[in-house]
């Protein structure tokens, strides 16, 4: 099995943190993309559910 690390995934995925309008600090921001390993669909879909859910609450998600 092969893994090919992308880089400037961490950037990409603040972007669509930023792009689903959710609010937060930037170490909870940090923390979620983290979480999902910086995967950009990944954290299309918990951006979402964090909108509708929470009101774009990073904190309140965790």
């Amino acid at each position: 099995m092969r893994s090919l690390q992308l880089t400037g995934a961490q950037d990409v995925g603040l972007a669509i943190l930023t792009a689903k309008g959710l609010v937060g600090t930037e170490a909870e921001r940090q923390e979620l993309c983290d979480r999902y390993g910086g995967n950009p669909l990944a954290l299309k879909i918990v951006a979402s559910s964090i909108q509708d859910l929470f009101g774009g609450a990073i904190a309140n998600f965790f």
